[in-house]
């Protein structure tokens, strides 16, 4: 005995919901509902499963600054807590300043953030750039301390020595250059923009 249903299914085009004649017959009714549980249901529950949590809360506690009887290096603290810890650490991230020098040349950062502080009147730009050069340091330290995350972080206070992680840190920093830009943007209140 075959029955005629009115059905509503998604089409291939998600935006797109509609209705169509659906013939049932034994086999092809058990069919239709296991497609439908697959395909349409798993959607809908993708749709409602909660965010990912980030495994570790990282701020930003101090930096950057250079670090006393050493010219050539700077370093930022962050204060890092695993889900699973009662407590958090501190992880000193120190950065050579020649490292910070080829990441600003190589991401053309000078000319970069100079056309954007043509917004900010003449006599702000000083604090501006130092804010943007800080902001941008900053970033290159938490990209430095992610990688050092994900080579096995153990819950005690350390210290990232600058001559460690330089080839990690540059790839990510290269690689989020846009990113960073942009947030350098929003943190100095220019907007972003390009």
């Amino acid at each position: 005995m075959k029955r005629l249903y009115r059905s509503r299914l998604t089409s291939v085009n998600p935006n797109e919901v509609g209705f169509t004649d659906v013939k049932i017959v034994g086999f092809a009714c058990l069919h239709l509902l296991a497609f439908i549980s697959e395909n349409v249901l798993g959607v809908m529950m993708s749709l409602l499963s909660p965010p990912k949590i980030p495994l570790f809360r990282i701020t930003l506690f101090y930096g950057p600054e250079a670090i006393e009887g050493i010219s050539d290096t700077i370093h930022c603290v962050f204060n890092v807590k695993k889900r699973s810890w009662k407590g958090g650490v501190q992880v000193d991230i120190v950065v050579e300043n020649q490292q910070i020098q080829q990441l600003q040349a190589g991401l053309v950062f000078q000319p970069w953030i100079e056309e954007h502080l043509r917004e900010v009147p003449f006599d702000q730009h000083e604090d501006f750039l130092k804010k943007g050069y800080d902001l941008f340091i900053q970033f290159i330290c938490f990209h430095k301390l992610e990688a050092y995350i994900q080579q096995g972080i153990k819950q005690e206070n350390t210290q990232v020595p600058g001559d460690v992680l330089m080839t990690q840190t540059d790839e990510v920093v290269y690689r989020e250059a846009e990113n960073i830009k942009q947030q350098i943007l929003v943190e100095l209140d220019l907007g972003a923009v390009d």
